[in-house]
């Protein structure tokens, strides 16, 4: 479907408030092993930010982004390529033009404000026939104007529609939200995602 998603990739949209983002993301990605993953921000700073700290979690992650040089782009990804680093940590640089095969994950930590480059972020996994998964991050205080056209991209391709995004979206508020960062879908089991991480501290919040 043009404007759509590809079907061959699962999407899972998770309420995850943004303080606990980093403890999420680290949940996640801890439940998926060494899986090739392109975590999507919307900062450059951002990316940078969750690159180091993801290494300092034994991650091996880098980080692209348009401030980079090219060649530091094109380290990047050859390390991405070659299984040095399983994860890159990228702007809207990556959504677009790229040729990476073999991502089996595709994590938005932070959604984009065009849903145009949610479908183009997608589409880095899932590709040439194969199947792929994508991992939204939604903050209610600031991804809840996304809802409707979220819940339209998730309906055309009969994947399932959380409660707090159906609720979003229908202009009731948000229903179903859950503040502890669970997803609420009907069917998802949630104890692959490992414990809860603590709290951020404040100095870790300077990134912000």
């Amino acid at each position: 479907m043009v404007g759509g998603t590809n079907p061959d990739v699962e999407q899972e949209i998770l309420a995850v408030p943004k303080q606990q983002k980093k403890d999420k993301l680290v949940d996640v990605l801890g439940s998926i092993g060494d899986s090739r993953t392109i975590i999507f921000v919307d900062s450059k700073k951002t990316a940078d930010f969750i690159a180091s700290y993801l290494c300092k979690k034994n991650f091996q992650a880098t980080s692209i982004h348009g401030d980079r040089l090219q060649s530091q782009r094109e380290s990047a990804l050859r390390e991405l390529r070659q299984g040095v680093r399983s994860i890159l940590v990228a702007t809207n640089v990556a959504a677009r033009g790229l040729d990476i095969a073999g991502v089996e994950y595709v994590i938005n930590f932070d959604l984009p404000s065009d849903m145009e480059e949610y479908v183009h972020r997608i589409g880095r996994t899932g590709r040439v026939g194969n199947f792929g998964k994508s991992i939204s991050f939604y903050d209610e205080s600031y991804d809840a104007e996304k809802a409707g056209k979220l819940v339209e991209l998730l309906v055309a391709v009969n994947a399932t529609v959380p409660p707090f995004l159906e609720s979003a979206s229908s202009g009731m508020g948000a229903g179903g939200y859950n503040p502890q960062g669970s997803s609420l879908f009907a069917s998802q089991d949630m104890r692959r995602f490992g414990r809860k991480q603590p709290e951020p501290t404040a100095a870790e919040e300077g990134w912000d």
